[in-house]
């Protein structure tokens, strides 16, 4: 008797939530484009922070008996990473740039104390191991496409070089090419970059799918003729007033085979 893919998924006992993610296998062989490329964002893409950066920096604060203003120590930030993103390509290093990125928000939202003693000490909460680490569906569908033959790219806003993070994060076998602003020499959010990874890759913009958080950044590599689809996790800082595309990469296929997108 002929099995339906689901009994045969039964079969094979994968939990129930896996099944989505086993379905791209059948999908990815109908994907009809010798030339296509897939470019992934890093963060709140790929990978997230298992600590709120700001809870962080909420409670070594406290253990120096300083209470900061939340709003203020909120603004601050968000500024200060804004900041980063268009300014970051200053710093020799990313450590450099985020402990520079630390004193700057602290000092920005009125903390009174030792900034540099506190930067240093956020710092090291924050790169902790295991405080970044790859969504739950992050490994099963990269897996899925690399193994389907369709070139994986990762393509971040980041100044500096995200080898070591995507090395320890197990996520660097995936990726034939990496682009970051830092290498670039533009942001996302500028058509140029994009352009930038064209002529790198010698493809044609409609063989390139951009996955990004970023809506700036989507609509960018959409003015060069990309396939680009905004991608919203629920735990993002990124708020965008565009309806997104997708929360999850289990459903980026059938975005992908949309005549509508």
């Amino acid at each position: 008797m002929k099995r339906s893919l689901k009994q045969w998924l039964m079969q094979l006992e994968l939990h129930p939530n896996d099944w989505q993610v086993a379905l791209i296998v059948t999908d990815l062989t109908k994907i009809e484009s010798p030339g296509l490329v897939i470019g992934f964002d890093l963060d709140y893409t790929l990978l997230r922070l298992n600590q709120d950066p700001l809870g962080v920096h909420q409670d070594v604060l406290k253990l120096h008996g300083i209470e900061p203003d939340i709003g203020r120590l909120e603004e601050a930030y968000e500024k200060t990473w804004e900041q980063y993103m268009q300014e970051g390509y200053k710093y020799a290093t990313q450590d450099i740039a985020y402990h520079e990125g630390i004193v700057m928000t602290l000092n920005e939202a009125g903390v009174h104390g030792p900034c540099e003693q506190l930067a240093r000490e956020i710092l090291t909460q924050l790169e902790a191991p295991g405080v970044i680490g790859p969504y739950p569906d992050a490994h099963k569908v990269l897996e899925e496409y690399s193994d389907a033959g369709i070139p994986l790219i990762l393509v971040t806003g980041r100044w500096h070089d995200p080898s070591e993070d995507l090395r320890r994060t197990g996520l660097d076998k995936y990726f034939q090419d990496v682009f970051y602003a830092g290498s670039v020499g533009h942001q996302k959010d500028s058509i140029k970059f994009w352009r930038h990874v064209m002529r790198d890759l010698e493809i044609r913009s409609q063989e390139l799918i951009v996955v990004d958080d970023s809506f700036p950044s989507v609509c960018a590599a959409r003015q060069t003729g990309a396939k680009a689809f905004l991608m919203e996790r629920p735990d993002s800082p990124l708020s965008s007033q565009a309806s997104a595309d997708l929360c999850g990469l289990a459903e980026l296929t059938l975005l992908i085979k949309s005549p509508t997108h």
